[in-house]
């Protein structure tokens, strides 16, 4: 078990410019098996998390310094088959959309596109694992209101994943979601699909990634993506990195197209402790719409 503890601290040219949030969590991962094989495995993140924000804040809260209960990734695994061949999934987890599929970006300023595409990243429900010759896949079906149980309105959300694991030099992966979903706690649920296609590339101490995805809101088109460029040491104790969020859509008010970019580190200078920073520019944005800019910082210490 681990205890994890952060803090971040934000602040935006736009009205409302500073922001805060901690998190106190306990991290526990625990294994049941016989003496040929595991059967269960329990994967517990309990936290306590506190949001005082003048500009925007995750929907739950309400910016205002409220101490709140949230789960992050918080399931049983049933291993049917061994050797990851057949697992079943049922609780509280982060979606296995695009690249977020592989990488835990959970309580991290590095982020990818899930939020974005499906207004949520974590949800309640259950889902099917595999592997196959090499590839990996996952279906799940949940509750399509993210953070909290939610019924009202009947949200729900299918998603599908096919691709190869990403530690490997290169992968490749699609997915598929769809569904009425509580996008940011809002009534009634909102009908949203997409298709992505996402990629890896590592050469020398790089790795290229991007994420294309394409569907609806409502019914209105949108495509949007990311692109990243990242570098480690040798020894992995720093990451810095590069990325492009593009993005079109239709609203009420005609085709828009918008572009965020975001340039960042994460550096372990101790065992258990990390620091990190990330500046976001937006460098295109719909007419009458501020190109703002963002600069976040977060400490985090796990024991």
């Amino acid at each position: 078990m681990e205890v994890d503890l952060s803090s971040r601290i934000g602040w935006s040219t736009s009205p409302a410019a500073w922001s805060n949030v901690e998190a106190v969590g306990l991290d526990m991962l625990t294994v049941l098996g016989s003496d040929t094989r595991d059967w269960l495995r329990i994967n517990l993140q309990l936290y306590a998390v506190r949001v005082d924000a003048q500009q925007s804040h995750p929907f739950a809260f309400d910016g205002t310094g409220e101490w709140k209960f949230q789960p992050r990734n918080s399931f049983l695994d049933i291993l049917l088959l061994p050797r990851g061949v057949l697992t079943a999934r049922a609780g509280h987890f982060e979606l296995p959309y695009g690249l977020e599929a592989y990488i835990d970006t959970n309580g991290t300023l590095r982020q990818y596109t899930t939020g974005r595409d499906l207004g949520i990243k974590t949800d309640w429900g259950s889902a099917l694992t595999g592997t196959h010759a090499g590839i990996e896949w996952i279906a799940s079906l949940s509750r399509g209101s993210g953070n909290e149980w939610n019924g009202s309105g009947d949200p729900w959300l299918a998603l599908g994943r096919i691709g190869m694991p990403l530690d490997g030099a290169s992968s490749v992966g699609l997915t598929a979601a769809g569904g009425d979903i509580r996008v940011a706690g809002k009534a009634p649920p909102q009908a949203r699909w997409r298709v992505a296609v996402d990629g890896r590339i590592e050469f020398l101490s790089f790795d290229l990634l991007g994420e294309l995805s394409g569907g609806q809101d409502e019914g209105a088109g949108r495509v949007g993506g990311v692109v990243e460029l990242d570098w480690r040491n040798r020894s992995e104790v720093f990451l810095g990195y590069f990325q492009m969020f593009p993005e079109w859509r239709n609203s009420t008010r005609g085709a828009e197209a918008r572009l965020e970019l975001r340039s960042g580190f994460l550096w372990r200078v101790v065992r258990g402790l990390s620091l990190s920073a990330e500046i976001r520019q937006a460098a295109a944005a719909p007419d009458g719409q501020p190109h703002s800019t963002g600069i976040f910082t977060q400490i985090r210490y796990r024991l």
